[in-house]
């Protein structure tokens, strides 16, 4: 089973599995991002049509997660549609640019998750894809 990290229904997305995500999520973390935690939406069809909605739900809210860093962690690996906001995916893109530029000069450690995107074959593509979508300011986890 993979995850779908999406800005919408026809905007830019990553589709990968959970590995991927994880050395994805980890190498931001490599990078300085500090998670805020993601935030739970209800998505319904309140006209029972197929146009999908969805609206905010109080809870989790960051306050929730205090300093519960394995809750926040959490947050982030399963894959109910919840969302990644603006704060937290704006500190993620600034990350993954600066992972992004050391895997470019080729200035990696080894065992570092740059130095395994780097190795990869599809790590490379992965990660500018999730540029991508955080450069929108926001994503759901599916």
């Amino acid at each position: 089973m993979g995850i779908y990290l999406s800005t919408g229904w026809y905007g830019p997305y990553v589709l990968c599995n959970w590995t991927g995500w994880g050395l994805l999520f980890d190498l931001a973390l490599e990078y300085g991002w500090k998670p805020l935690g993601t935030i739970d939406v209800c998505w319904h069809d309140p006209d029972e049509q197929n146009a999908m909605t969805l609206d905010m739900q109080e809870k989790p809210t960051r306050e929730d997660y205090g300093d519960d860093w394995e809750k926040c962690y959490k947050s982030y690996f399963h894959n109910d549609g919840q969302l990644v906001d603006k704060d937290d995916c704006k500190a993620m893109l600034l990350a993954l640019e600066s992972a992004k530029r050391d895997i470019a000069k080729g200035n990696l450690r080894e065992g570092t998750c740059a130095e395994r995107i780097a190795r990869s074959v599809d790590g490379c593509k992965i990660l500018d894809d999730l540029i991508v979508v955080c450069n929108k300011g926001f994503f759901f986890i599916f």
